[in-house]
């Protein structure tokens, strides 16, 4: 790519990576592949995908930091990952952005020092690719490209673990850079508009060319009809004085034709008019037939509703009757039953007085008949002791 591009591109990752961190989120896995571009209105901007592997580096609501963790295996891809990434540090704000250096380095240079490594396993793959990151100096990485690109690697790498990335510092790290080269920032990308213009300007001088190429013989062929014409219009002079007759009588004809075609179809016409009155006719009968039919029905259905509301009003009453009816006859029932039992109560209070002056009766001629005795004991007690 060329530097022009990249540096727009660059300045929109680093705007992109501080929104997010300031988010409190790290992606850590920074990768060409996962950066697109808009498309319609948004074709100039750039964006960042797949947050599979995005974490959390300092909390939400106090701001504190995380504590750094080390032997950690590698989060990320090994490619653009950062030194501290593949040694085995816990990844923060620094990391996102020592990963976009590379991956500008990439865009760039079309590959990295660290690729096409000979390697029998993964532990030897992260452990070459970190050597060789490490042995490989800003200087050399960026050797022949603008010294910008350069401080950007440095100072991406000296970052400490819980510093606060100066985002402006590398945004205008890209800025200065197309200022050198008599550009601004505007979204300018190999792909886009500038070459489609480029080659739209080239295609419309084809197009003109070929334009003028259609006019030059569209005249020479205009010219040779006319030549043409000319010889034609005598020949036609000499037989139209012979045809003339006979044209005229098919006109005559043909005149006579339209006019019976035409009385045809206007009968026609008129036929169609009366045909289509009818139907609306009969289907305006129609829709008349049916709202008299809805009404009947309706009328139906509201006199059956009348019907069986007076049925039950009239059971109703019925059984209101019935109730009280019952509720007179229990009455009365009961009581008949109340004077029979206070009768036979009364009966059986009679008997027991009765029984009880018998035995008032009996008890006293018992008490009588014992003082007769008892005095007979006495005067014959009495007899003997004299």
């Amino acid at each position: 790519m060329s530097i022009r591009c990249v540096c727009n591109i660059g300045y929109q990752m680093i705007e992109i990576l501080k929104f997010i961190h300031d988010k409190h989120i790290i992606h850590r896995d920074i990768k060409p592949d996962n950066f697109v571009i808009g498309i319609n209105e948004k074709k100039k901007y750039i964006y960042l995908l797949d947050f599979g592997l995005a974490k959390q580096y300092r909390s939400s609501k106090t701001l504190k930091h995380y504590p750094m963790v080390q032997k950690k295996k590698l989060t990320g891809t090994a490619r653009y990952a950062s030194i501290n990434a593949l040694s085995g540090f816990e990844q923060s704000r620094r990391d996102d952005l020592e990963a976009v250096g590379y991956v500008l380095m990439y865009f760039l240079k079309g590959n990295l020092p660290w690729q096409g490594l000979t390697i029998k396993n993964k532990d030897d793959k992260y452990g070459n690719i970190l050597l060789k990151k490490k042995e490989t100096t800003p200087e050399e990485l960026c050797k022949g490209f603008p010294k910008e690109f350069e401080n950007y690697i440095k100072y991406t790498r000296e970052l400490k673990y819980e510093e606060d990335p100066n985002y402006l510092y590398l945004e205008n790290l890209f800025i200065e850079v197309l200022k050198k080269m008599d550009f601004q920032l505007d979204y300018y990308y190999d792909w886009s508009e500038y070459k489609e213009e480029e080659k739209s300007e080239k295609d419309n001088v084809i197009n003109n060319n070929d334009n003028n190429n259609k006019i030059q013989n569209n005249n020479e062929d205009n010219n040779n009809n006319k030549n043409d014409n000319k010889n034609d219009n005598k020949n036609n002079v000499e037989n139209d004085d012979k045809c003339t007759s006979n044209e005229n009588k098919k006109e005559n004809e043909n005149i006579n034709e339209k006019k019976n075609n035409n009385v045809n179809n206007d009968n026609k016409f008129d036929e169609r008019e009366i045909v289509d009155k009818n139907d609306n006719i009969l289907n305006n009968n129609n829709e008349n037939e049916k709202k008299e039919d809805k009404i009947i029905y309706d009328s139906k259905i509201n006199n059956e509703k009348k019907d069986n509301n007076n049925e039950f009003m009239e059971n109703k009453i019925k059984m209101i009757e019935n109730f009280d009816q019952k509720i007179v006859n229990y009455e009365t029932n009961s009581n008949t039953e109340n004077d029979k039992i206070i009768n036979n109560i009364n009966n059986n209070n009679h008997n027991i007085i009765n029984n009880q002056h018998k035995n008032k009766n009996e008890i006293t001629d018992i008490l009588q008949n014992t003082i007769d005795t008892r005095q007979k004991k006495e005067s014959i007690g009495c007899c003997y002791i004299m």
